[in-house]
């Protein structure tokens, strides 16, 4: 990305990931007054990769402190969760691994559409797999058992946010935006 804006004419200072500049965002939006927090703590877990980034903040400049990434990691993991436990739920499971191409694609966009539509009283999913495949139906996850086996995968971004916290935070507060 760099080497384009440079190759484009662009003098370019540096690159920020997207929690950084998430961090900046936020102190602005706040009006970088006394309410604006010094520390910053960016917990981004995108589709494709988790990353965490602790933002220092001193009048009107941002330095980042730490930031931690898990790229094999994001969205899409709780989302092939949700498909496995959907599969199994309506006896497919050996039909998973015999899906096309546009079949997966289906399956993932069908399961990332009832993740993203959790709310705190869902208590369980209806997988629509005959927009998979016709003739499939539909297979129903209880929430429950959706989190449980999505605890490690949470536990993880945990991990890494606890280690930049645990090496730059130096007991300071810092306010947190997901």
């Amino acid at each position: 990305t760099a080497e384009g804006f440079r190759e484009a004419g662009f003098d370019v200072l540096g690159l920020l990931n997207e929690p950084s500049a998430a961090s900046i965002e936020y102190a602005h939006r706040l009006g970088g007054g006394e309410e604006a927090p010094e520390q910053i703590l960016v917990y981004d877990l995108g589709g494709g990769t988790f990353d965490v980034s602790l933002v220092r903040r001193e009048e009107r400049t941002h330095s980042v402190a730490a930031t931690e990434s898990i790229p094999s990691l994001g969205g899409d993991d709780f989302d092939e969760v949700l498909a496995d436990l959907a599969m199994e739920a309506a006896g497919l499971s050996a039909e998973r691994h015999a899906l096309s191409p546009a079949e997966e694609f289906l399956l993932m966009e069908e399961c990332r559409e009832r993740k993203e539509a959790l709310h705190p009283n869902t208590r369980r999913m209806v997988v629509d797999l005959e927009r998979v495949r016709e003739g499939w139906g539909q297979s129903t996850v209880g929430v429950n058992e959706y989190y449980e086996h999505c605890r490690s995968l949470v536990e993880e971004t945990l991990h890494a946010t606890a280690d930049v916290l645990a090496r730059e935070a130096a007991g300071e507060p810092v306010s947190l935006y997901v």
